[in-house]
């Protein structure tokens, strides 16, 4: 019972993080040739953590462990991923982990 509810907690922290940096993508994408190289850095690092963060949500969806509200907020940073693939690849942004379809 006690790892079920790390687990949750786990997952809710995640679905914070994960979602502000898919959030961001199209602003970040307007400023990244301006970003010192130091910044860019920074950035992917980041999205690295989120794009790991969002793949752990995935496992525990795929074991069953995710609430209803939990489901909706995956499926919705998914529908929100789904169409910047292409922007995520060009910048050369870590492989997505995690089935979009």
């Amino acid at each position: 019972m006690v790892a079920r509810a790390d687990t949750l907690t786990r997952v809710d922290t995640n679905l914070n993080y994960a979602p502000a940096m898919v959030h961001d993508l199209p602003t970040i994408v307007e400023e990244w040739d301006d970003e010192p190289m130091i910044n860019l850095h920074a950035w992917e690092m980041e999205w690295h953590e989120a794009m790991d963060r969002l793949h752990t949500v995935y496992e525990a969806r795929e074991a069953g462990l995710l609430r209803p509200d939990q489901e909706e907020r995956f499926q919705a940073v998914l529908r929100e991923l789904k169409p910047q693939l292409p922007t995520v690849q060009r910048l050369e942004l870590s492989e997505r982990r995690v089935p979009i379809d």
